[in-house]
């Protein structure tokens, strides 16, 4: 993403970093740094994080993380599994009971395995995969591209309400943060790139 920004924003991204110009804010997380650590790479090349002194943002950040203090966008993430929500529907489908039985046949069990242990092992398989990319991971054994389907549409659902278009407070939550980008934006003194 990073690259594109690069190659499409070259007037106002140069390639060199400028403490002047330039602010990056990540939370205090592996995963969120390391995404900062790869942005930065792409858009400045290889370890230009070194060159960069910034620090992670506190986890109940607002700008960052603004759901963590909205109590509207914690009641609907907890609706978007309730039993009246499409996700909770969809489990139970015949295609995703279907789902369910023919992992757990493959796997050699004589019972069904449940929802919880099999969404466990779809984690497991997805984690792998994109941690050692030229390996495949024994996790993902268990499931055919037609089982990948049904546990990637659930997934859909999920996110659909919880962070989609699903609920009308998601395209509102982030209002804070493109508030703080756009002051950046207009400012003579701080960084013209946020």
């Amino acid at each position: 993403m990073a690259i594109d920004y690069q190659r499409t924003f070259q007037k106002v991204i140069e390639f060199r970093y400028s403490r002047e110009k330039f602010r990056f804010a990540y939370t205090n997380t592996q995963r969120t740094e390391a995404s900062y650590k790869a942005f930065i790479e792409g858009l400045f090349g290889p370890n230009a994080n070194q060159n960069i002194e910034t620090k992670a943002e506190n986890n109940d950040s607002i700008l960052l993380r603004p759901y963590e203090k909205c109590t509207s966008w914690l009641k609907q993430e907890d609706s978007a599994q309730d039993k009246n929500s499409e996700y909770f529907k969809f489990q139970q489908t015949g295609i995703f009971k279907q789902m369910l039985e023919e992992v757990s046949a493959r796997l050699g069990f004589k019972y069904t395995l449940n929802v919880k242990q099999i969404d466990t092992m779809w984690d497991m398989c997805r984690y792998d995969q994109a941690w050692y990319l030229q390996d495949d991971s024994p996790w993902c054994a268990a499931f055919t591209r037609n089982h990948i389907n049904v546990l990637e549409y659930l997934e859909d659902l999920k996110y659909f309400v919880k962070s989609g278009y699903g609920s009308g407070i998601n395209s509102k939550i982030m209002c804070a943060a493109v508030q703080d980008m756009l002051r950046f934006l207009g400012s003579e003194t701080n960084p013209i790139v946020s």
